[in-house]
């Protein structure tokens, strides 16, 4: 599909995605989460390709990751993971997106509404960098399955 920022699509329903995810619910190595199922079924913009990442866990530097995109304004809530706050940006396999076309005129309007809007602030969330005490759960989510889902990136 090669999805482009800019372009609108529809996350698959639930039975369309989970159709797509091995037995331990994943797609590629990339697990898709309980938190992504309020998605299902409504319509996003992509906000940025996700073919690059870096692996913050084993720290083996920059990933590739092929068919994916963050879609405007999805960031994980934690709900499914102990309330964690992190906030992450969600990896959205283009297998879990169904691309919706647009009219021209649309595509120019919006076009040309982005290129009048003020420049985007960036804002870098705060991580608990606190290790676990023993007591503690562990949970898996996409950031902790990053290194699984992607390659060595070659500079």
């Amino acid at each position: 599909m090669s999805l482009r920022v800019g372009a609108l699509v529809e996350v698959r329903s639930a039975s369309e995605v989970l159709a797509t995810l091995d037995p331990d619910g994943k797609l590629d190595g990339l697990p898709f989460m309980p938190e992504m199922l309020q998605y299902c079924g409504r319509r996003f913009r992509v906000f940025k390709s996700a073919h690059k990442t870096c692996d913050t866990i084993n720290k083996t530097g920059a990933r590739r990751m092929d068919r994916a995109v963050h879609l405007e304004n999805l960031r994980c809530d934690g709900a499914a993971h102990g309330g964690c706050q992190a906030g992450c940006l969600l990896f959205w396999k283009e297998a879990w997106l169904r691309h919706i076309e647009e009219p021209e005129a649309a595509r120019d309007a919006r076009w040309r509404s982005r290129r009048r809007a003020a420049p985007m602030r960036r804002s870098i969330g705060r991580h608990d960098t606190r290790a676990p005490s023993p007591d503690d759960e562990a949970f898996a989510c996409q950031a902790t399955e990053l290194f699984r889902a992607t390659a060595p990136l070659r500079w």
